[in-house]
């Protein structure tokens, strides 16, 4: 199954989210950035997607800050 990433990356002074080949927002600090990733990975959630939010770290490498799976439809 495919999985929608949504990663955090310093860019400059300020940090973005980068999201299939695009940057999105600015943000004074990492923790922001990530807020703002993870309810977007929450809401890819819920719509179907499997989902998962990156941060960049100070080496430059990326650690996983949150993993959602798509949540079922409710039986209905």
């Amino acid at each position: 199954m495919a999985r929608e990433n949504y990663v955090v990356v310093r860019a400059g002074s300020q940090w973005r989210i980068s999201f299939s080949g695009n940057l999105y927002g600015t943000y004074p600090d990492a923790a922001a950035a990530t807020a703002v990733a993870i309810d977007t990975a929450q809401k890819a959630a819920a719509s179907g997607l499997a989902a998962a939010v990156l941060v960049e770290g100070d080496s430059g490498s990326f650690q996983t800050a949150a993993s959602f799976e798509p949540e079922a439809p409710a039986p209905g």
